[in-house]
């Protein structure tokens, strides 16, 4: 048998949860709370709960629930330092990968001007522009159009019969 208080509570409890307007975790915690309520009782070598028992097992629900909560702060606390320190992380990561792109494309750009200036030295009468695409491979093209529009010192250009034409300076 429960007390009044204890019984009213657990069927306005039980309304709510039929209602949805309750969690599940919260009818467990009353429902915990009465089996303490209980162990209680028999601890005291009683058959009856009393109103002392609801009310003791009522402070330890309140110490369970802020303990639960505390931790649940903790972890959700914890996860949003370590989403900031995989973000750093990843931050680290492409900077790092940007870094190594853009030495790639200089290490191409170097390579592909060597590429330009043996072409052109070997080529005293210049190169159009057309015989440079063809003889440049394809994945060289677009750093070889590149390294042409900016100029370069070492090299020049020619409008030779409506043709551009390519010279070592």
């Amino acid at each position: 048998m429960l007390p009044n208080e204890a019984a009213d509570l657990i069927l306005d409890e039980r309304v709510k949860a039929m209602q949805g307007d309750q969690t599940a975790l919260d009818g467990h915690a009353l429902y915990c709370r009465e089996k303490f309520a209980y162990a209680l009782t028999v601890l005291d070598g009683r058959v009856q709960m009393t109103l002392e028992d609801w009310q003791l097992s009522g402070i330890a629900a309140d110490v369970s629930t802020y303990t639960r909560e505390t931790m649940q702060e903790a972890l959700k606390a914890a996860a949003e330092v370590e989403a900031i320190d995989r973000g750093e992380l990843r931050g680290v990561e492409m900077e790092a990968a940007d870094i190594a792109r853009t030495e790639q494309q200089i290490k191409r750009s170097q390579r592909v001007l060597r590429w330009l200036l043996h072409k052109l030295d070997a080529s005293p009468d210049g190169i159009s522009q057309a015989e440079l695409g063809h003889a440049i491979t394809s994945r060289d093209r677009s750093t070889l159009q590149l390294i042409l529009q900016a100029g370069h010192e070492l090299i020049r250009s020619e409008l030779v019969n409506g043709s551009v034409v390519w010279y070592r300076s």
